[in-house]
């Protein structure tokens, strides 16, 4: 099991009430499933620095100061798993329209999703920051913001 922490972020379009998602490509580990854009974060690396090093990385998208915000974080022992800790950081970024990323080899396609409409074979950490609410969170914190 991999116990490395790592730092997701959710994209989120307030216009629209939409999330970004990317699907694994073949060429990294459990290809076709879709996720939260992020990952692992490097040695001696803060959740915030990683997950602005893995947005630029995989989607080529910057946020600019107050647009990423943090969100929650969670391990796997908290949600009732047995082995390991792995520490899960996540982060939000707010975006008036639906942006096109610039997808690195890690993702062979990108699609905007509806809360409702999230697909069911993700990775663990998007399946995670699902289970906690986070979703839902990001859609009340953006009311709580102003954003329309």
């Amino acid at each position: 099991m991999n116990t490395d922490p790592g730092a997701w972020t959710l994209i989120y379009c307030y216009r629209t009430s939409k999330f970004l998602l990317g699907k694994r490509s073949h060429l990294v580990h459990k290809p076709g499933l879709w996720n939260f854009f992020g990952g692992h974060l490097e040695p001696g690396e803060s959740p915030r620095t990683a997950v602005l090093r893995e947005l630029d990385e995989e989607t080529g998208l910057t946020p600019a100061v107050g647009e990423l915000l943090p969100l929650g974080n969670s391990n796997f022992r908290e949600l009732g798993y047995a082995a390991g800790v792995r520490e899960f950081h996540y982060f939000v970024m707010f975006t008036e329209r639906e942006l096109t990323p610039r997808l690195g080899p890690e993702h062979s396609l990108s699609r905007w999703f509806a809360a409702t409409a999230i697909p069911r074979n993700i990775n663990r950490p998007s399946g995670v920051a699902i289970a906690i609410g986070l979703v839902l969170k990001t859609q009340r914190l953006a009311v709580q913001l102003g954003l329309r």
